[in-house]
């Protein structure tokens, strides 16, 4: 339970975001990609000259949007100059030569990681609120944009809310940024951010490889982080949260404040309940006694959780209650975060951007709410690293599922592979009770059956199809709906 109940708060009015000397000029590589995007819009609205590139294919209303903020694009072919640039900011996902790179260290220019970028600009903004963890960061960073909109906040997230941008830079002082590194392939391991935010929220703690290969590495991670902040709130209903909660009372250090079901929580979350359309919350503080109520547009209880982890943030700032629950109830989702892709024929599809375990279990599990029918899940493993680390908790989760196809891994890890991670999912999943006649291999070749026809085999009226995976199974759904609707039409590339 927390001891000090100071709220934290900005102090003096500011006039707007300030810059670092070195994010004033920077190149951002691979702007494309979640995290980056949301960095080179606030970068741009905060007043830096931004210079981005992005591969061949990229989606083009995804660079008219970054262009019309300000950024100036480099495409593939293009005059190219890194003279006069700051840095150069990089994801570093891909292992991959960068030929931007190589132009930046023969110039002496600084290269940076993502997350070191957003460090700098959490520690210069005035009050910051930082979203980490090993899994499930993205809801709870942008529901805080929702939350505590009546203070005009900026914000850098990895993937941006309904009807608003990744990354906005406005003239509150308050920064929201999400540093959940659980955002790309799980190919190589990427930097992390040190700074030393006014409220870090911690919303899980687990092993994550490459990023942190085990628990122990994890939760002295978090354990490093949460001693830098000045406010700690900590969702203790994850196992890894709570232990840090242990470790973090053992010394002095930041205040931390918990929020979880159970009752010694300093936020608890009273109930949820899905009418159909929204999830109706009851959340109490514990410090007032008082009860609060909203609604999230998002159903799943692991998002309900969410929306109380964020309550609970914007309570340690000071903001009221009543205030907040306004902010949340105006929250809309994140597309492909258990949102509805169509129906035909009966057949429900509904879209997941699940990579870990912890997170494919809750969507699975809340999928099964919203239907009578069967759940079917189609999953596309996210990076050999991690699917082979976790390919027996990949496939618990799986298990629940009344059908499941397992896409093709995806790796942006060059060559070819002997061996197959998800042998080892099936494995696991007939272990955790699946029959195996109810788990199917995508295969690859001109011969093999498309994803589309195999889901549309197996599924009936009434059953729901959810799409797992953040790369080619954001497009499955839709092209799932067309083929659904006409079997003998072949389905249009563009979609």
């Amino acid at each position: 339970m927390r001891t000090d109940t100071t709220p934290i708060t900005s102090g003096p009015a500011v006039c707007g975001p300030s810059l670092t000397e070195r994010l004033s000029r920077p190149h951002l590589l691979d702007v494309h990609l979640p995290g980056m995007t949301g960095l080179a819009l606030y970068l741009a609205g905060a007043g830096a000259r931004v210079g981005a590139s992005a591969p061949l294919g990229t989606d083009h209303q995804l660079l008219a949007e970054i262009e019309r903020s300000g950024v100036r694009l480099h495409r593939p072919g293009s005059a190219f100059r890194m003279v006069g640039r700051s840095c150069a900011v990089w994801q570093g996902a891909d292992p991959g030569p960068r030929a931007v790179l190589d132009a930046a260290g023969g110039l002496g220019i600084p290269v940076i990681g993502r997350l070191g970028a957003l460090g700098e600009l959490v520690d210069h903004a005035p009050v910051s609120v930082a979203v980490t963890g090993t899994h499930s960061t993205s809801m709870p960073a942008a529901i805080l944009t929702s939350a505590l909109a009546h203070r005009n906040p900026g914000w850098v997230l990895n993937e941006p809310p309904v009807g608003a941008p990744a990354g906005h830079a406005s003239g509150g002082g308050l920064l929201i940024a999400d540093l959940g590194d659980d955002n790309t392939t799980h190919e190589a391991s990427v930097p992390t951010a040190h700074c030393t935010p006014s409220v870090l929220l911690v919303t899980g703690i687990d092993a994550n490889p490459p990023h942190t290969e085990d628990f122990a590495s994890a939760l002295a991670a978090a354990e490093r982080a949460a001693r830098r902040a000045s406010a700690v709130v900590l969702c203790v209903w994850d196992q890894g949260t709570r232990l840090l909660w242990s470790r973090l009372a053992r010394d002095p250090g930041p205040q931390v404040f918990t929020v979880g079901r159970d009752r010694d929580a300093d936020v608890r979350l009273v109930q949820q309940v899905w009418s159909g359309t929204d999830t109706h919350i009851t959340v109490q503080d514990s410090s007032s006694g008082e009860f609060h109520q909203f609604t999230l547009a998002v159903p799943g209880r692991h998002h309900a959780l969410a929306a109380a982890a964020a309550f609970a943030t914007g309570l340690v700032l000071g903001t009221r209650g009543a205030d907040l629950a306004a902010g949340i109830s105006a929250f809309r989702g994140i597309d492909g975060h258990l949102t509805h892709t169509g129906t035909q024929r009966g057949v429900t599809v509904m879209a997941s951007r699940a990579r870990h375990p912890e997170e494919i279990t809750a969507d699975l599990a809340a999928a099964r709410l919203l239907t009578e029918g069967r759940v079917l899940a189609a999953l596309e493993p996210d990076g050999h690293t991690r699917t082979g680390a976790l390919a027996h908790r990949v496939g618990e989760a799986v298990a629940l599922a009344d059908h499941a196809v397992l896409l093709p891994v995806h790796s942006l890890m060059p060559g070819t592979r002997l061996d197959d991670e998800r042998n080892a999912v099936r494995h696991a999943a007939i272990g955790a009770g699946m029959p195996p006649a109810q788990l199917a291999f995508l295969g690859q070749g001109p011969d093999a059956p498309t994803a589309e026809q195999v889901l549309a085999r197996l599924a009936a009226p009434g059953d729901l199809v959810l799409t797992i995976g953040a790369h080619t199974a954001t497009r499955l759904g839709v092209r799932l709906l067309h083929h659904l609707t006409a079997p003998d039409t072949p389905i249009p590339a563009d979609l």
